[in-house]
């Protein structure tokens, strides 16, 4: 399954890994390459965890869950532990949460 030159959708996606077409470390690593080549024009991101995303998903880990492979971005008004939260305002600086919110600890 190859998602180039166009982000598939959420759908595409959890499909192809729980169909085994794709896994969870590729699907991962192709959007992680979508946004290094975006991004400097998007600007949609203040933080990418790459590397943890990609230990998150690495090829021996057995993806499970709806959501398996997809890829999730948490607006920066919502805690997430280990990353600032800064509520979009770059003057801010927040402190790193020690753990997640409640909905970004139900979608991990």
């Amino acid at each position: 399954m190859s998602f180039a030159p166009f982000p598939a959708s959420v759908i595409a996606i959890a499909q192809g890994v729980r169909a085994g077409e794709t896994t969870a470390h590729a699907a991962a690593r192709q959007s992680l390459a979508a946004i290094e080549r975006q991004e400097p024009a998007v600007r949609a991101w203040s933080h990418v965890l790459s590397a943890a995303a990609l230990e998150r998903t690495e090829p021996e880990r057995r993806a499970v869950g709806a959501l398996a492979g997809v890829p999730i971005g948490v607006k920066d008004v919502i805690d997430v532990a280990g990353m600032p939260t800064g509520f979009g305002a770059p003057s801010l600086t927040p402190g790193s949460p020690e753990f997640d919110a409640c909905c970004v600890g139900m979608l991990r």
